[in-house]
């Protein structure tokens, strides 16, 4: 009966789910990062391509005294995915208002830009147990 497939989907989160959440987590985790400067955490969401340009981007940032105060709202589509290989991809046009601020304040540097719509392409792979963010392309409007 149809509430029995309800019960089981909300038992066990499909692979599709689990890796939008993994892309979620993996914003949010990048949001403090770059926010606190921090690199903690960085390799439990994100692995080659993307954890070079993330820290990186962190070495930049604290060289100039900056941070980033990350806002973006995500429109996610999980585009591909093979379960078998642990490799998926997911489609994100998001609205980006972020802004740099100061690194002890955290008070925003120059002006906040109104959000800009972006469409990224992001490649994850499972590693253990875990999906991560292996690296994420910009797509031309």
């Amino acid at each position: 009966s149809p509430i029995v497939t309800e019960a089981t989907d909300t038992a066990s989160p499909s692979v599709e789910d689990e890796v939008e959440a993994a892309y979620l987590r993996y914003w949010d985790v990048y949001a403090d990062a770059v926010l606190n400067l921090d690199e903690t955490g960085l390799e439990e969401v994100m692995t080659g391509a993307q954890l070079q340009r993330t820290l990186g981007e962190i070495g930049s940032l604290r060289q100039r005294g900056r941070a980033a105060m990350i806002l973006v709202e995500h429109d996610v589509v999980v585009a591909e995915l093979d379960a078998a290989a642990g490799t998926a991809s997911i489609r994100d046009r998001y609205t980006n208002s972020s802004y740099e601020v100061d690194a002890e304040t955290k008070e925003a540097v120059g002006d906040t830009a109104p959000g800009v719509v972006l469409t990224d392409t992001y490649s994850l792979v499972k590693e253990g147990e875990a999906w991560k963010v292996r690296d994420g392309i910009r797509l031309e409007e």
